[in-house]
């Protein structure tokens, strides 16, 4: 994550979850497909594993969950989870809530932690001003959730 100068964590979050079953406001979505498909490019991290139309060409972002992003995302926690990251293989991204890193419950780390890791590995002078990168969702852009995280 990014330092601020009062020495916390800059990272980017959804209000609610998205995945199979889950709320998927549009904004989410659009913020967490953003997120996965530019993680998928981050070298060393996760990539997409072609085959049954899994391809970076075809991880189109339009703001609906379907059984395609369902796939990426199963298997960017499949392959988080082989490198020995702690990940929940759950198949949804839940809105980090009151500072929490790891889940009550799994205590695990939250996925969206893990998407925004991936997209400041590629992207680390993108990543503190995400709203003004060429490919930001223009729907997204205003409605990014800054949020800042106490170091651990």
């Amino acid at each position: 994550m990014v330092h601020t100068t009062r020495g916390k964590f800059l990272f980017y979050n959804v209000d609610a979850a998205v995945g199979a079953g889950c709320p998927n406001q549009r904004l989410d979505v659009l913020l967490v497909q953003y997120l996965l498909k530019e993680s998928n490019k981050t070298p060393g991290y996760v990539e997409v594993q072609v085959g049954a139309g899994f391809t970076q060409d075809a991880m189109q972002i339009s703001g609906t969950w379907d059984q395609y992003w369902g796939g990426y995302l199963s298997n960017f926690e499949n392959t988080l989870q082989r490198r020995g990251r702690s990940i929940r293989k759950d198949g949804r991204i839940d809105p980090l809530v009151g500072g929490e890193v790891f889940g009550p419950i799994h205590h695990e780390a939250y996925a969206i932690l893990w998407l925004n890791r991936g997209y400041l590995q590629l992207r680390p002078s993108d990543y503190p001003r995400m709203s003004e990168a060429a490919d930001c969702p223009p729907e997204l852009r205003p409605a990014l959730k800054v949020q800042f995280l106490q170091p651990l």
